[in-house]
C-alpha cells in the first residue's frame, strides 16, 4: 500500500486549516448535497444516476492517489477525480482553496476545491459529491443548509460482495483498514451527524429517494429498521475484524 510522502506536512497544514468568510459565503449560494458511506457502498453509481437528470452537478474532488480500476473501468482524470500530486495539493491548501480536505488511511489526501462550488452556482444545479467522514463533519459545521445522506448496503454480505467485485485481489490488510474506517463512520453518524439514511439495495431507487427528499423534504423510511440495520452492520464488522486481525498480524 502506498503511503503519503509528505504526510507530516499534510497533517501540520490541515491541523489548523481555515477558509475565509468570503469563500464560505459560497455555501449559502448553492444547494449542496453530500453522500457519506463506506467504500463500496455505491455512492458513485447513485451520483451518476442523479446527474443523468441534468439537475445535478457532480463536484469533482482533488486527490493525490492514482487512478484505479472500478468495476473493470479505469478511473479518468476530470471524471471521477482530479488526480494531482502532493505538491499541488499542499499549495492549494496553503492558499485556502479547499472547502475541506481529509487524509485517508495515511495513503492519500482528497478534498473539495472551491472552484467546483462556483461552477455549480453558475449552473444553478444541485451540487452533489461523495464525502469522507472528516469532510462531512467540517462542512456541516459551516452550513446548516447542506443535505447529508448516509448510503449503506442492505447487509454485510452484500457489502463484502461489492467490495471484492471492485477489487478481487484486495489483501486482508486493506480490507481490515476499510472495515475499521466503516466502524468509525457508523459510530460518528449515530452520535454526531444529522442526515438521512439511504439503504442502497437498488441504485435507481436510492437515487429516486434522494431526489424526492431534496424536492419535497419527505423520505419514506422506517427509522427503527434503519437503526437495527446500522447495529447489525456494526456487529458483523466487529466480528470480522476480531476473526481476521490475528491473521494479519
Amino acid at each position: 500500500m502506498n503511503q503519503l510522502i509528505k504526510l507530516d506536512q499534510f497533517q501540520e497544514t490541515l491541523k489548523d486549516y481555515q477558509i475565509n468568510q468570503a469563500k464560505l459565503n459560497l455555501l449559502n449560494q448553492i444547494k449542496l448535497v453530500l453522500l457519506l458511506g463506506f467504500s463500496g457502498s455505491g455512492r458513485s453509481t447513485i451520483i451518476q444516476q442523479l446527474c443523468q437528470t441534468d439537475q445535478y452537478y457532480f463536484l469533482i474532488s482533488d486527490t493525490t492517489r492514482q487512478p484505479r480500476m472500478n468495476n473493470g473501468i479505469l478511473e479518468k482524470n476530470g471524471r471521477e477525480y482530479n488526480f494531482i500530486n502532493e505538491d499541488q495539493f499542499l499549495k492549494g491548501l496553503k492558499q485556502g482553496s479547499y472547502l475541506e480536505a481529509e487524509i485517508i488511511h495515511q495513503q492519500q489526501v482528497s478534498g473539495l476545491n472551491l472552484s467546483e462550488l462556483k461552477k455549480a452556482r453558475e449552473m444553478n444545479k444541485f451540487a452533489i459529491t461523495d464525502i469522507d467522514l472528516g469532510g462531512a463533519q467540517k462542512i456541516l459545521k459551516y452550513s446548516n443548509k447542506t443535505k447529508l445522506f448516509f448510503i449503506i448496503p442492505p447487509s454485510f454480505d452484500v457489502w463484502m460482495s461489492r467490495l471484492y467485485r471492485r477489487d478481487p485481489n484486495m489483501p486482508i490488510s486493506e480490507l481490515l483498514m476499510r472495515l475499521k474506517t466503516a466502524q468509525k463512520i457508523l459510530k460518528s453518524f449515530s452520535k454526531d451527524l444529522i442526515g438521512e439514511i439511504i439503504i442502497n439495495n437498488d441504485f435507481k431507487h436510492s437515487a429516486q429517494q434522494i431526489d424526492i427528499f431534496l424536492k419535497t423534504d419527505n423520505l419514506k423510511t422506517t427509522k427503527q429498521h434503519n437503526s437495527n440495520l446500522l447495529k447489525n452492520l456494526n456487529l458483523e464488522i466487529s466480528r470480522f475484524i476480531d476473526k481476521f486481525s490475528t491473521l494479519d498480524s
